[in-house]
């Protein structure tokens, strides 16, 4: 197993998907008369923290690019024009990520929920 980037995970990308759909779904509420002052403050400083999080990985990337020599390449995996993060982990975890949501999802259907008091 191989350590990567904190917040690459499943849980760092629910996170920036919460975070860039939120104006989406605040859009629907303003259009509804539901939505308010606070509600778009919270929701632009969950975005700046998002960007803030999606510009770590670019330098991260763009850092280890830089400072691992060319012989080390060997060890690691380098695109052809010198990107050392594949696009392929991204779309494995967002992939899981909706596997488990779609499932969780469906689950709701058949699991009948508990009786509340």
């Amino acid at each position: 197993m191989v350590a990567g980037i904190p917040g690459t995970g499943i849980g760092g990308i629910f996170y920036l998907m919460s975070a860039f759909c939120m104006p989406l779904r605040e859009m629907t509420k303003l259009v509804r008369g539901k939505s308010n002052l606070m509600r778009w403050k919270f929701i632009v400083m969950q975005l700046g923290l998002a960007s803030g999080i999606v510009m770590g990985f670019w330098i991260t990337g763009w850092i280890l690019a830089m400072v691992i020599p060319q012989k080390a390449h060997v060890f690691f995996i380098i695109t052809s024009n010198g990107k050392i993060l594949k696009i392929t982990p991204f779309i494995t975890a967002i992939t899981v990520l909706f596997t488990v949501l779609l499932s969780v999802e469906l689950l709701r259907f058949f699991v009948p929920k508990p009786h509340s008091r």
